[in-house]
């Protein structure tokens, strides 16, 4: 696993070998997916897209819901398919030749294709039993779940949540399939899912069948901010990242300027200064104590932008 921000288990590398236990992104650190819904949220409202249709009660049941989805479902998934070391236990499944013994399979040559087959199911069954199932047994049985669950819960709530949760799914997906055994590349992915989406699963939840013209702004702000989670990931592996970290936060400053909130992006620019400040100690401190110490600025400049 990838060295944690401050002492927390950050997913952005892979893992390998047996699983803890519900490793289903009940990690240590901030719920970043479940601020960045709370904070699109409070967007439907404060910028007029709010639903008026429910009652307190249901309203606060689907947002339960919501957080539970974004910080359970969709980070768990992607902690368990993205961020899980498959890659080594299919290479060794395709130079597998150890065989669990089945009775043969009556009129059938062992060189015909059904033979053959047979023969590859055996060897599957025996590298399931001895190399899968002991290593990552538990993952893949949590990551099974988690893909019944959160489909589910997406539809129970909606259908544009539900449209939401399948590209995170999705993402995650291809994450496992295109980035390398170490991550590198995976943030991008992640942060969209985390906050990208996240963000927009929560303004949309109780808006209106047709999305009031704040969701444009919104949305702006969803990528923007997405851009500055990318920034702080690669930045707590690698020190890089500090342009992007800053260069989303500066973008949702532009974004609310142009959509006429000076007040939000004045707080959001002095949010900006300790940040700043802090940039000649990132050589010395090291990227992801220098994360780790201006995450709650970010945290803030994400509230504040649709608050204010």
């Amino acid at each position: 696993m990838s060295q944690p921000e401050g002492g927390q288990a950050e997913v952005s590398g892979r893992i390998s070998g047996p699983p803890v236990v519900l490793q289903v992104r009940l990690q240590a650190g901030w719920p970043m997916a479940a601020w960045a819904a709370l904070c699109g949220l409070v967007a439907s409202a404060t910028l007029g897209a709010a639903g008026t249709g429910s009652g307190w009660g249901e309203r606060g049941i689907r947002v339960l819901l919501l957080l539970f989805l974004v910080e359970v479902g969709w980070r768990g998934v992607w902690t368990l398919l993205a961020a899980t070391d498959w890659a080594t236990l299919l290479e060794r499944w395709r130079g597998w030749r150890q065989s669990v013994p089945l009775p043969p399979l009556p009129y059938t040559q062992p060189d015909a294709p059904a033979g053959r087959l047979w023969v590859r199911l055996g060897q599957l069954l025996h590298w399931g039993s001895t190399l899968l199932w002991p290593q990552q047994g538990t993952a893949l049985a949590t990551l099974l779940a988690l893909l019944l669950l959160t489909p589910l819960l997406g539809a129970v709530l909606g259908g544009r949540v539900l449209l939401l949760t399948g590209a995170a799914l999705a993402l995650s997906e291809m994450a496992a399939a295109l980035v390398d055994w170490n991550g590198r590349g995976a943030s991008g992915f992640q942060a969209v899912i985390e906050v990208g989406l996240a963000w927009l699963a929560g303004h949309l939840l109780l808006a209106p069948e047709v999305p009031g013209s704040g969701l444009l702004l919104s949305t702006g702000l969803a990528l923007a901010f997405a851009l500055a989670h990318e920034g702080g990931l690669r930045l707590a592996r690698r020190d890089e990242g500090l342009g992007a970290w800053l260069g989303g936060q500066g973008l949702a400053l532009l974004l609310l300027v142009l959509g006429h909130r000076p007040w939000a992006a004045g707080a959001l620019g002095l949010l900006l200064v300790p940040q700043l400040l802090r940039r000649p100690w990132l050589e010395t401190e090291g990227g992801a104590r220098y994360v780790a110490r201006a995450r709650p600025w970010l945290l803030l400049a994400m509230a504040g932008a649709v608050l204010i």
